[in-house]
C-alpha cells in the first residue's frame, strides 16, 4: 500500500504537469466565448437590418398602392368635372346620368355632389343624402382654408378620414369646375366625391373582406 508521502507526491506531480496545460485551454475558452457573444451580434444586428429595409420596403409599397387607389379616384371625379365645365348651364341635367354612370366604375365612391358657388345643389344618388343637399362648403373653416392658395384652386383637395352618420368612414374629395366666363377661367364650383375608406383599404391590400379596420386617428362627423 503506498505510503501518504507517495500519494501526495504523485497528485503534484499531476497538477504541475497539468498546470500549463490549462493557461491555453483557458484562453482558448474566452476567445471561443468572445467569438460566440461577437457572432451572436452581429446576426442581431444583420436580422435588424434586414427586418428595418423589409418594413421601409413594405410601407412604401402600401403608401404607392393607397396613392394610387386614390389618384385613380380623383382622376375618376376629374372625369365628371370637365364634363360639367363644357356645359356649365346644363350641368343639372347632366350630373345624374354622368355620376351614375361614374359609381358605377368606380366602387370606392360612396357618393357624389354636385356644388356651384361651393353649395350642393345636387347630389347622387338622392336617396339618403337628402339632408346633403344645401350644404355650403365655405362653412367650413378647413375648406375656405385649403382653397385659397391658387394651387388649391386648380387641384383636387382630400379631406378626412370623416365618419359617416350611416356608419363606415371615408375621405372627401373635392374637385373644382372651372368655365369660360369673358375669355377667362372662372371658378364655377365643385364635384365632391365620398371615398369608401374600407373598399380603398381593400383594393389597396391593406385588409381583407372579413377584416376589421382599426382606427388609430381622429374621426370628424359628416
Amino acid at each position: 500500500m503506498p505510503s501518504t508521502a507517495s500519494i501526495r507526491h504523485r497528485i503534484a506531480s499531476i497538477a504541475e504537469w497539468a498546470r500549463p496545460s490549462l493557461v491555453p485551454a483557458a484562453i482558448a475558452g474566452c476567445v471561443i466565448f468572445a467569438a460566440t457573444v461577437f457572432y451572436e451580434r452581429q446576426n442581431e444586428q444583420v436580422y435588424r437590418n434586414d427586418l428595418q429595409m423589409r418594413v421601409s420596403g413594405d410601407l412604401a409599397l402600401t403608401v404607392a398602392r393607397l396613392r394610387s387607389e386614390m389618384n385613380s379616384d380623383a382622376a375618376a371625379l376629374r372625369s365628371v368635372a370637365n364634363m360639367i365645365s363644357v356645359a356649365t348651364g346644363h350641368a343639372a341635367e347632366q350630373f345624374s346620368g354622368i355620376a351614375g354612370r361614374l359609381m358605377l366604375q368606380n366602387r370606392h365612391i360612396r357618393r357624389i355632389g354636385l356644388a356651384p358657388d361651393s353649395k350642393v345643389s345636387n347630389a347622387f344618388p338622392t336617396s339618403g343624402n337628402e339632408r346633403y343637399l344645401g350644404t355650403d362648403f365655405n362653412r367650413f373653416p378647413s375648406f375656405r382654408h385649403a382653397v385659397q392658395s391658387e394651387r388649391g384652386l386648380a387641384e383636387p383637395r382630400i379631406f378626412g378620414p370623416v365618419e359617416f352618420a350611416k356608419g363606415g368612414r371615408g375621405f372627401n374629395v373635392f374637385v373644382p369646375v372651372f368655365a369660360q366666363v369673358g375669355g377667362r377661367q372662372h371658378l364655377w364650383g365643385y364635384v365632391d366625391g365620398v371615398i369608401d375608406e374600407r373598399k380603398l383599404l381593400i383594393d389597396a391590400g391593406l385588409i381583407t373582406e372579413g377584416q376589421r379596420v382599426r382606427h388609430g386617428i381622429s374621426q370628424h362627423a359628416t
